[in-house]
């Protein structure tokens, strides 16, 4: 048999830095309640002599002309005219603020989220930020500087707008991350827990406040509620390497976990796209020693696919192994399948069932689980519920699955994987 050595996949969640998330693409702020609204676009300056604000007229003239040629869409030619200004020495505070702001946003027109980073800041610190215009300018900044990885500045800037009222979802993702990314968990969890207490109604930030809560939970030494966050984290949406932290962590805690139950979670490893070059490895490794060569097979070709592993040492050797294997298999099935319904004991139609599995003949697959698990004589029904349910859902009978999945739940050894695979059935994404 083969000897598995499971990682410990909390250590990792709890070192791992969150990627910024905020969409900077629209990058206004609308405070939330009690009248949200969409957020606006980038702010737009007006250098007037009238009632905007005062500006000199060797700031204001080349202003105006930056806005014309921004309408034109002639960025270019919007940011020379915006730094004929800004090299006006003594600028007021307010001018400053008017000039800072419109290099920020003809700069995030010209994908140069550095420039924007640099001007927002000094529009934030010219400190004379219009009331109106504060939580907007906040926002955006917040999110820049997280995005350049100046959390302390994103935490200052997140923490100013908290001050001005309420957060909604998105600004509460950006200080939420900024937060942890700074190595502050404490207010990190506090912000995440907030905002998800309050509902989060766009899929995406609710996943991204999860990763907080989750990897918070994880930093203070929280492993239950970490553990929890990051099911809640893939009921919603989250990606195959979470659900491989997600399995590895039920791997490391089912003692005495047999090779035919890891197969069971390398299946939905697999079938979530988070396996790692061993986990091909060892998979395929598995498989040949239980009898299903064929899907070895299959797993090291998707890993080959996936320029995950190579067809090289190792993987070569057992694709080797697993392909000459498969193809006598398959041979073999027509003369299994009249043994097994011959038989009144329901094992070897168990067996016959994931076989066919194996080589991806799935209607096949269910007609002998379903005759075995009818028969007396099965070794482990609530296992074979298990690969009956993994079968349903391939062929895309989501109900019958979860159902199966549920018989299987009432094993203690298989209840884990049960769990796992509803959880999976269940995803919103």
């Amino acid at each position: 048999m083969t000897k598995i050595i499971w990682r410990a996949a909390l250590a990792v969640l709890a070192i791992v830095a969150i990627s910024a998330t905020s969409s900077i693409a629209q990058m206004g702020y609308t405070p939330p309640p009690p009248h949200p609204t969409e957020p606006s676009s980038a702010p737009r300056p007006s250098p007037t002599h009238g009632s905007g604000p005062h500006l000199r007229a060797e700031i204001a003239t080349p202003l105006q002309a930056a806005l014309k040629l921004q309408d034109a869409k002639d960025f270019a030619g919007a940011m020379a005219k915006i730094r004929e200004a800004d090299a006006i020495s003594g600028k007021t505070p307010e001018e400053e603020y008017v000039v800072s702001k419109f290099l920020g946003s003809i700069a995030l027109k010209l994908n140069d989220h550095a420039g924007a980073t640099v001007a927002f800041n000094r529009a934030v610190a010219s400190n004379a930020v219009p009331d109106a215009e504060k939580a907007n300018v906040l926002y955006i900044a917040m999110v820049l500087n997280a995005e350049a990885k100046n959390f302390v500045q994103a935490v200052a800037d997140g923490e100013a707008l908290m001050a001005l009222g309420p957060l909604d979802e998105k600004a509460s993702v950006a200080l939420a991350q900024s937060y942890y990314n700074k190595g502050d968990y404490p207010n990190a969890l506090k912000i995440a827990q907030a905002a998800l207490a309050k509902g989060v109604t766009d899929p995406t930030n609710k996943a991204a406040l999860l990763e907080v809560q989750t990897k918070g939970q994880a930093q203070t030494g929280n492993q239950t509620g970490a553990v929890a966050s990051l099911e809640q984290q893939c009921a919603e949406i989250c990606d195959g390497k979470t659900w491989g932290q997600l399995i590895s962590i039920a791997m490391s805690k089912m003692h005495g976990i047999s090779n035919h139950q890891a197969l069971n979670l390398f299946r939905l490893q697999l079938a979530a796209g988070g396996m790692s070059a061993e986990d091909y490895l060892t998979m395929a490794a598995i498989d040949i020693s239980q009898g299903l060569p064929a899907e070895a097979q299959a797993a090291l070709e998707k890993g080959i696919a996936a320029g995950v592993i190579s067809r090289g040492g190792r993987a070569g050797s057992l694709l080797s192994q697993a392909s000459s294997q498969a193809a006598a298999d398959a041979r073999a099935l027509p003369a299994f399948e009249r043994e097994a319904a011959a038989k009144a004991n329901g094992e070897e139609d168990i067996k016959l069932g994931e076989s066919y599995y194996s080589h991806g003949q799935l209607a096949q697959a269910e007609t002998a689980l379903r005759r075995g698990l009818g028969k007396s004589g099965v070794r482990d029904p609530a296992d074979a519920h298990v690969i009956l349910g993994i079968v349903l859902l391939a062929e895309e009978k989501k109900e019958d699955a979860l159902a199966s999945f549920n018989a299987a739940s009432s094993s203690a050894s298989q209840a884990p994987i049960a769990h796992l695979w509803t959880l999976y059935a269940n995803r919103k994404g």
